[in-house]
């Protein structure tokens, strides 16, 4: 068995860490960072959301839940320091549960996230090998009209030849609009997430494509303030939207 994996990130260069290199530093520093004020990282700050599922037709369906995001401190991944933001979803007595979380720095106007965002966009309907790995991930390049997230390549022979080339891009669109939130509002910048693949096995006649875009909308000082997860079909099998409006928020 072979697998070959390449993960390429749009930077040229690594100048300065804004969370790692500094130990004596303070994470929150550098608040003229174009990241930072676009995406707050301070210690005690949280954010509430609604969370909706769509069909293939952008329709809701199912209830709309309700969660949670507080900052939670650092944690070193694969030798860099990231910001941990914890997760708390509502569950059915109308208490806050951890339902999860997430690791993020910035580097160089850059946000990084640490994880398997293939996981996160795509729900295949058969397992692909080699795509297990938790990686940082040059999410958003505040500076950048586009870049690459990721490029992702395996080959596996064990009998059944199985190939398989994936990119993921990031750009700006260029978009902005406004978001009323709790009273205020708030001017968001749009950027997109598109994950492009195929695979081929040779027991199948013709190679599997699918295609798969996440729109994420920032406010300076702010932060996250929707993320939309376009519905798919890949391989007949549906991946339903995914909508996340923030509803309130507390930046320390």
């Amino acid at each position: 068995m072979k697998i070959y994996k390449t993960l390429i990130t749009a930077s040229l260069a690594l100048v300065c860490l804004i969370f790692a290199s500094c130990a004596d530093s303070d994470p929150t520093a550098g608040t003229g960072n174009t990241t930072i004020k676009s995406f707050p990282m301070t210690e005690g700050s949280y954010w509430i959301t609604e969370n909706y599922v769509t069909d293939q037709d952008d329709q809701l369906t199912g209830d709309v839940t309700i969660d949670s995001t507080v900052v939670g401190g650092t944690v070193v991944k694969a030798g860099k320091t990231g910001i941990l933001f914890l997760d708390y979803s509502l569950d059915e007595q109308n208490v806050y549960k951890k339902s999860g979380e997430t690791i993020y720095r910035t580097e160089d106007d850059k946000l990084y996230y640490f994880g398997n965002l293939l996981d996160k966009m795509i729900d295949l309907p058969i397992d692909l090998p080699g795509l297990a790995e938790d990686e940082w991930l040059n999410l958003i390049d505040f500076n950048s009209s586009i870049w690459e997230v990721a490029r992702i390549e395996i080959t596996e022979d064990d009998g059944n030849i199985f190939t398989a080339e994936m990119d993921m891009i990031g750009r700006s669109s260029n978009n902005s609009k406004d978001f009323v939130i709790s009273g205020k509002t708030v001017n968001a910048q749009e950027y997109i997430i598109d994950i492009e693949g195929q695979f081929e096995i040779s027991a199948l006649p013709i190679p599997i494509s699918f295609d798969r875009k996440m729109h994420i909308w920032f406010a300076e000082s702010v932060g996250l303030v929707q993320q939309y997860l376009e519905p798919a079909s890949i391989m007949d099998q549906p991946n339903p939207g995914e909508m996340k409006n923030l509803i309130r928020y507390h930046i320390k």
